[in-house]
């Protein structure tokens, strides 16, 4: 799924050692940033799940390697606390409610 929307927007991106950036010239500057903008707007929903935990994870990435490990129990907690933040910005569906729907999209 995310190789296929990345080809679709092959031509607003630039990829550098596996890093994404928006393409951004004298020329397309303006419409890639708008065509980058339009997407990120409308495919959020797509990987808020995704995005809550890899957020958990970066947030608390100095107690990682600090203790040499968050525990799956705790993320979960964290990125539960997280979803409860994000309740009143996103009106989402599909979003992951068990420990069990956690730890099949890790």
């Amino acid at each position: 799924m995310i190789n296929k929307g990345l080809s679709y927007l092959k031509d607003f991106i630039d990829s550098k050692r596996d890093i994404l950036e928006p393409l951004v010239s004298a020329k397309l500057g303006e419409k890639s940033i708008l065509v980058l903008a339009y997407y990120r707007n409308n495919l959020t929903h797509v990987f808020i799940n995704e995005a809550e935990i890899a957020c958990t994870l970066l947030g608390f990435s100095n107690l990682k390697e600090a203790s040499g490990g968050l525990p799956l129990d705790d993320a979960w907690k964290r990125t539960q606390f997280l979803k409860s933040l994000l309740n009143e910005e996103f009106v989402l569906r599909d979003t992951m409610k068990t420990t069990e729907e956690f730890r099949a999209i890790i």
